[in-house]
């Protein structure tokens, strides 16, 4: 049965996943750890209410939206859960952006009302200054200058909130495509405790928090795995043995980051696939029954077809593109009429990704359409590529792109971050290459191996390919 079945129809989102906790009693239990503080249910309960009284104390009504540049931090969980008791729709963003994608964010989404971590006006403060459409902005976390302190306005308001009614077609939130900010999806549906952690991820400061916190679940990216395993001793320096199991999601997790992060601190990562428009994941492997290198199997609540660019299902083992089909998935992109027809098709969405079917089930990621490569007029993926390099034990990390050689056909050519940058080289460029050969099929080598100090990426990890293109 898909999960959504299980909601009336009409039901507001903040009541499932908020009010809930409280009605079963988990009041006093805790649910998040932020900077030595411990926020129960019932504070988070709190926070909410009063947030959501708050915004409409000055103004904002159901529908409106609300901008929020908010650090994994208190105002974070008051403002995304508090507009959606409302009926309001949050739009978390993305807190390593610049100023033009947020004043984009203000101006596209007609947002009245900005909430914002005080350490991102610097950034942000023009584009607050510029938006067109903006009325207020909520500061958190510091000196709020010539705006609203987030703290006062719900320090005043009232803690009792009664829900909007709200159906199972209104928006509860939008997301922008280009990156999402890291808020705690789901935690406080199953009674658990999360960490907000609102610095930067640097792979000693995570390790630290885990370290001192204790969690038992760890979500990160593929990149940041990448860069944990690259800390000298760090098995010896710090303490993971409270984890039961990584979540992997983001980009596609190569089958060696796998086995190098399960010998080495002895629990498994389970990689997955969820975007943007379907706001979940949709593919998953399972704890105890994962394939390394695959992205697993459908989650249930979704269906999944591959077909080719006319939209004929194509033989299982081929590579296609991947469509999904579930209630969760995004009724249109706003704004972007010719964009939504090329993405929508009936009941299903086409994400873009490139993925082939084993015979077993299991789904494996071949890389985003545009990535993909035609070498001697067979499709090379990319990301097997780009796995393979990293099997290497001098490789940390891989970019694969299609380059023209002299005669104009496209071939592989590959951008390495070495573990030591001082091994880079020719003879070392060589050797990958042979290696590559030697591990799949000769054709897909790289012909061009270029050794660089860091690949380009997105704020929230996934490398950016069309830049090495360029």
């Amino acid at each position: 049965m898909n999960a959504s079945e299980l909601l009336p129809a009409q039901f507001n989102a903040a009541t499932w996943f908020v009010d809930r906790n409280i009605a079963e009693g988990r009041g006093t239990a805790p649910a998040f750890t932020y900077e030595g503080r411990t926020l129960t249910y019932a504070d988070v309960h709190e926070l909410v209410n009063r947030t959501g009284n708050a915004l409409v104390e000055i103004g904002v009504e159901p529908e409106h939206r609300v901008l929020m540049l908010c650090l994994d931090a208190p105002e974070f969980l008051g403002t995304f859960w508090g507009a959606i008791k409302i009926g309001a729709v949050p739009i978390p963003t993305n807190t390593l952006m610049r100023t033009a994608d947020y004043l984009y964010f203000l101006d596209d989404s007609r947002a009245r009302v900005a909430v914002v971590s005080a350490p991102l006006l610097a950034e942000a403060g023009p584009a607050l200054a510029e938006a067109k459409y903006l009325k207020h902005v909520l500061v958190a976390g510091g000196v709020p200058g010539q705006f609203l302190s987030y703290e006062e306005r719900v320090a005043k308001a009232s803690s009792v909130l009664t829900a909007a009614v709200t159906s199972r077609d209104d928006p509860a939130y939008w997301q922008y495509s280009s990156g999402s900010t890291g808020f705690p999806k789901g935690a406080m549906s199953v009674g658990a405790q999360a960490i907000l952690y609102p610095r930067r991820p640097t792979p000693e400061g995570v390790f630290e928090a885990i370290t001192r916190y204790r969690p038992t679940l760890f979500f990160g990216i593929p990149t940041l795995f990448a860069a944990m395993l690259a800390v000298k001793d760090a098995e010896k320096r710090f303490d993971a043995s409270s984890l039961r199991l990584c979540v992997s999601a983001g980009e596609a997790l190569p089958e060696e980051l796998y086995k190098r992060w399960r010998e080495r601190f002895g629990v498994e990562i389970v990689d997955g696939i969820g975007t943007t428009e379907i706001g979940y994941i949709f593919i998953s492997n399972r704890p105890g029954h994962a394939r390394p290198g695959s992205t697993g199997v459908a989650v249930p609540g979704y269906e999944l077809a591959i077909v080719d660019d006319d939209g004929r299902p194509v033989p299982r083992g081929e590579i296609g593109n991947i469509r999904v089909k579930g209630d969760s998935t995004m009724a249109y992109y706003w704004n972007k009429h010719e964009k939504t027809k090329e993405t929508l098709f009936g009941q299903w969405i086409q994400t873009g990704d490139k993925y082939y079917q084993d015979q077993d089930g299991f789904y494996w990621y071949c890389g985003r359409s545009d990535d993909m490569l035609k070498v001697g007029g067979i499709w090379v993926s990319p990301v097997e590529v780009e796995g393979t390099l990293i099997r290497h034990d001098a490789v940390l990390e891989a970019a694969v792109v299609g380059r023209e050689d002299t005669d104009r056909l496209v071939k592989p050519h590959a951008y390495v971050v070495l573990k030591d940058p001082a091994a880079a080289g020719a003879p070392l460029a060589d050797e990958l290459k042979l290696f590559v050969k030697d591990k799949i099929a000769p054709y897909k080598y790289p012909r061009w191996i270029d050794f660089v100090t860091e690949l380009p990426k997105t704020a929230t990890g996934k490398i950016q390919r069309f830049k090495l293109r360029t």
